[in-house]
């Protein structure tokens, strides 16, 4: 096998692994934030309760061979499932080329895969955790503690384990146990500020502690500097986010309102979470102790209270997708960015 079939086929093993942990991902997303377990049951559609063949379950494909729609019932499969596994495919390749460009075939009789591999692997983790930070953020303005949790150990083992050889030497970034120690504590205390000087001049607290562990995270991975770009390139994406979703709202006749980005299409994909009923259906169930309120009995129900419109400035808008983005563009691009931002 020549040097360029061999770089392809690595590639083509970077866009495969990162679409199968794609899968998990959305698995995570949706079941993480409700404590359930990861593992069980098996994935299965929550309309006809028939379990996902191995053949259903192909990243990417599996969704475009089935139509967007399960084998059996043919309930809709929302589309943001592919998308996940297509974003975290193509981020997963982009890493790979990241750490891999220029290293494996420079004055070396044999290319030195296994400090390169470990290198994609740290970086790839580290990736996938912000994916799944994002989303459920987006859908549930919440940052679980537990993937925070695991993305500092992991950032932390990574400062200690990161191969140092000669072809890894310039690799971005580059982080020694100090360098993680006093970018994450850079990270959550630029964040603990922004919480509790908000706290004093409003009286309410302006960011969520999720916002906080995960700000810190990104300290251990990135450093000090890392926090100073990921937070401009953060508050900037954010900021513009912002004021086009409250155009598009203006545009369309619709209110602005405090649910922040995506809320009110978390059920139409919360259907399709492989673990429980549709949304729909439970809305329908009444409450356990609860007595069922009687139907036709000649009293028409009451009208539900006008929806108070709420204006720009209380848009809530979760912080945490857009740290997680400027985060992946600082890994790959920081090296590029840092001088504009840090000359």
């Amino acid at each position: 096998m020549n040097t360029d079939d061999f770089l392809l086929l690595l590639n083509v093993f970077a866009f495969v692994w990162g679409a199968i942990w794609g899968s998990f991902l959305n698995v995570v997303i949706y079941r993480l934030p409700e404590g359930r377990s990861l593992v069980h049951p098996p994935s299965h559609c929550p309309k006809c309760k028939t379990p996902l063949a191995w053949y259903d379950n192909v990243p990417i494909l599996g969704w475009l061979i089935l139509r967007a729609r399960c084998r059996y019932c043919k309930v809709p499969i929302p589309i943001r499932y592919p998308m996940v596994e297509l974003l975290t495919a193509i981020l997963s390749l982009a890493v790979w080329i990241h750490v891999s460009h220029g290293r494996l075939f420079v004055g070396f009789e044999d290319p030195p895969l296994l400090d390169v591999g470990m290198a994609f692997f740290l970086y790839f983790y580290f990736v996938a955790i912000l994916i799944t930070i994002a989303f459920i953020d987006f859908d549930r303005t919440i940052i679980p503690h537990e993937l925070t949790g695991l993305g500092a150990v992991l950032g932390l083992v990574a400062a200690f384990v990161m191969p140092r050889s000669t072809v890894l030497m310039d690799i971005w970034p580059m982080m020694t146990w100090a360098q993680a120690l006093i970018g994450g504590a850079l990270g959550g205390f630029v964040i603990w500020g922004v919480i509790k000087g908000y706290a004093l001049v409003r009286g309410i607290e302006g960011m969520g502690w999720g916002d906080f562990t995960l700000m810190a995270v990104c300290g251990i991975w990135l450093g000090w500097q890392g926090v100073v770009v990921v937070l401009f390139l953060a508050s900037v994406q954010g900021l513009m986010a912002a004021l086009g979703h409250a155009a598009l709202l203006k545009a369309t006749g619709r209110k602005v309102s405090d649910g922040g980005f995506f809320i009110e299409d978390v059920d139409a994909v919360d259907a399709w979470d492989g673990t429980g009923e549709p949304p729909e259906e439970a809305a329908r169930q009444p409450e356990e102790g609860a007595e069922a309120t009687p139907v036709g009995d000649g009293e028409a129900p009451e009208a539900p209270d006008e929806e108070e419109e709420v204006g720009f400035g209380q848009l809530a808008v979760p912080f945490g997708p857009f740290i997680a983005l400027a985060a992946v563009e600082y890994l790959l691009l920081g090296q590029f960015i840092l001088p504009w931002i840090l000359p």
